[in-house]
């Protein structure tokens, strides 16, 4: 083998290698990582479109839209709900389903664009700052 096939073949070697590494990285590093033994829930009717985004396949985008579709029918009354919501159907409400909860309707709650944003989605009691 000359040198020039060597040069391809290790580039060919390391191209492949990076694309694997950057595989992994993507789909390990798509949600926020969960602590071990917590289960992060969510209100709908109160979250805000940060927290909202920690839920899986949700993004800013669509936190926004679940929050705008939540301000409009004055809170959700079940989990249900999101499907009218575009973007959520039935696979993605299935997903995110254990992981949301639902307050009294949102009229006891300020829209979300009225009260500042958290720093993340809350946990069991006592257990944030």
């Amino acid at each position: 083998m000359n040198d020039r096939a060597k040069v391809v073949a290790l580039l060919a070697v390391t191209l492949t290698a990076a694309s694997a590494v950057m595989y992994w990285w993507t789909k390990t590093s798509a949600q926020p990582p969960t602590p071990t033994g917590y289960e992060l829930t969510i209100d709908l009717n109160t979250a805000t479109p940060t927290e909202l985004a920690w839920l899986p396949g949700v993004g800013p985008a669509l936190a926004q839209r679940i929050v705008e579709e939540r301000d409009k029918r004055g809170g959700f009354g079940s989990v249900n709900d999101l499907e009218s919501v575009p973007g959520i159907g039935p696979a993605r409400l299935e997903a995110i389903a254990a992981r949301v909860t639902i307050s009294s309707p949102a009229q006891d709650h300020p829209p979300a664009g009225e009260r500042g944003e958290s720093a993340g989605p809350s946990g069991p009691a006592g257990s944030g700052p």
